[in-house]
C-alpha cells in the first residue's frame, strides 16, 4: 500500500461519481401502479343514490320530485259508476207504474221509470230520509241519470281524480272523495228537500277543492308563484260549473257547494307536508303528513256533518 496522498485531480473525479450516484437515486422513477395507488384523487366522489356521499359544490342544481302514490281507485269508481248506470236500466225494465210506497206516491212518481227505478236504488228523497233512509245521504253519488249526464261526470272525474289520488294517496283520496259526497248530498237534503238528487257532482266539486287546499299547503314547497297559479285556476273552474249550474234547470247547486267545501276542508287536514332529506344525493323528498291531527280533524268534520243531518231530520220529522 502506499502512503503517497491522493492528488487533486482522483478527488475531484470520486466527487463527481458520488454526486452522479445520489442525483440518479433522487430522481429514480417510481412504478406507475405505486405512484397510481398512493396518489390522492382530485376528482369528486360519483354519488350512489340510497348511500350518504358528500353533496357537490354549491351552485350546481339539481332535479327532485315529490313523492306520489298510483292512481287505482279512482278508476275503480269510474267502472262502478258505469255499472250502476246499466243495474239502473235493468231496474227500470222491472218498474210497473203507477208506483208507490210509503214515502212516494203515485203522483209523485208520475210516468218516468227511470226515476223511479233511481229511487229503488237509493236516490235523495228526502221523505225516505226523515222516515229513516239514512243510506239516501250517500247512495246517490254511484246513480246517475242517464247517459249524457255519466259521460259529463266521468270526465271530469277521470281529469281530476288522478290528480288528487297522486298527491294524497288512495286512502285519503277515498276518504275525501266519500266526505265531498257525503256532504253534498246532506247540502241537498237541507237546501232542496223537494228534488230527487242522484250523481257524484259534488264528490267531483269536493276533488276540486282538495286540489285548491293542496295547493296553498304546499306553497312553500312548490313555491307561491306556482301555488297561486294553479289556485286561481281551480277556482275558476269551481266558479264557471257553479254559474253554469244556476243558469241550466235541474242541476242541483247545493250540492255542488256542499262537495266543494267540504272538499276544501278534508284536503286542509289531510294534505301531506313535504321535507328534503340532504344527506342523500340526489336529494330525497319525504312525506311528512299531520298524522293524528289530520284524522282528528276529519272526525270532527264527519261529526259535524251527522249533526247537520241529524239536526235537519228531527226538524222535518
Amino acid at each position: 500500500m502506499s502512503d503517497q496522498p491522493p492528488r487533486s485531480d482522483d478527488l475531484n473525479e470520486i466527487m463527481r461519481r458520488l454526486e452522479r450516484e445520489f442525483q440518479q437515486r433522487e430522481h429514480a422513477s417510481i412504478p406507475d401502479e405505486l405512484e397510481q395507488r398512493e396518489r390522492p384523487s382530485l376528482e369528486a366522489p360519483h354519488p350512489v343514490p340510497g348511500v350518504a356521499t358528500p353533496m357537490p359544490p354549491q351552485g350546481r342544481s339539481v332535479r327532485i320530485a315529490l313523492p306520489t302514490s298510483r292512481p287505482r281507485i279512482v278508476y275503480g269508481i269510474l267502472a262502478l259508476n258505469v255499472v250502476m248506470l246499466l243495474v239502473t236500466m235493468l231496474v227500470q225494465q222491472r218498474v210497473h207504474l203507477p208506483f208507490t210506497d210509503q214515502f212516494l206516491r203515485a203522483d209523485q212518481s208520475g210516468d218516468d221509470t227511470f226515476s223511479v227505478a233511481l229511487y229503488i236504488l237509493g236516490a235523495k228523497w228526502s221523505p225516505a230520509i226523515v222516515g229513516g233512509q239514512y243510506w239516501r245521504l250517500l247512495t246517490p253519488m254511484i246513480l246517475h241519470g242517464g247517459l249524457i249526464h255519466l259521460l259529463f261526470n266521468s270526465y271530469a272525474l277521470y281529469i281530476l281524480g288522478p290528480q288528487v289520488e297522486r298527491v294524497f294517496g288512495t286512502w285519503r283520496f277515498l276518504v275525501i272523495y266519500l266526505i265531498a259526497g257525503f256532504a253534498g248530498n246532506i247540502a241537498s237534503f237541507v237546501i232542496a228537500p223537494s228534488s230527487l238528487a242522484i250523481g257524484a257532482s259534488g264528490a267531483i266539486f269536493g276533488l276540486i277543492g282538495a286540489l285548491a287546499a293542496w295547493s296553498y299547503a304546499a306553497r312553500d314547497f312548490i313555491g307561491r308563484q306556482a301555488s297561486q297559479a294553479q289556485l286561481r285556476q281551480l277556482i275558476g273552474v269551481a266558479v264557471f260549473n257553479l254559474i253554469l249550474g244556476f243558469t241550466i234547470a235541474n242541476i242541483d247547486n247545493s250540492a255542488h257547494i256542499g262537495g266543494l267545501l267540504a272538499g276544501g276542508l278534508a284536503g286542509l287536514a289531510l294534505a301531506p307536508h313535504y321535507a328534503v332529506d340532504q344527506r342523500l344525493y340526489p336529494p330525497v323528498v319525504q312525506t311528512t303528513g299531520r298524522g293524528a291531527i289530520g284524522w282528528v280533524s276529519m272526525l270532527g268534520l264527519l261529526l259535524l256533518l251527522v249533526a247537520i243531518a241529524g239536526f235537519t231530520i228531527r226538524v222535518r220529522a
